[in-house]
């Protein structure tokens, strides 16, 4: 289900009135889908794990569909999670993010 983002930030916005905190979960794994983009930055800043055969983003298939995952052994990994990191916290003050998978 996805909530229209003023919708969310109200309830956010609640919690916090109430002295409640909102963490979400965060999914590493990014779809595949050119125009979103969380993938077409990956894309240019080379972050996602890589197929060995053909040097293309490595393609699997979990929950969301189609699915590359960011090399977290890639030095450009961290400066590209800071930036989708920081562009979700001003649609959604949320206090925390809990890293699906843990990883």
């Amino acid at each position: 289900v996805r909530f229209p983002q003023p919708v969310v930030k109200k309830f956010v916005d609640k919690l916090h009135e109430d002295g409640q905190h909102y963490i979400t979960i965060l999914d590493c794994g990014i779809p595949n889908t050119t125009g979103y983009r969380p993938w077409d930055d990956g894309l240019e800043q080379n972050v996602f794990i890589r197929n060995s055969t053909n040097g293309s983003a490595f393609i699997g298939q979990v929950w969301p569909g189609f699915t590359a995952w960011p090399d977290f052994f890639n030095p450009n990994s961290t400066g590209y999670w800071q930036d989708q990191i920081a562009d979700f916290l001003k649609l959604v003050p949320v206090d925390g993010l809990w890293i699906d998978m843990n990883e």
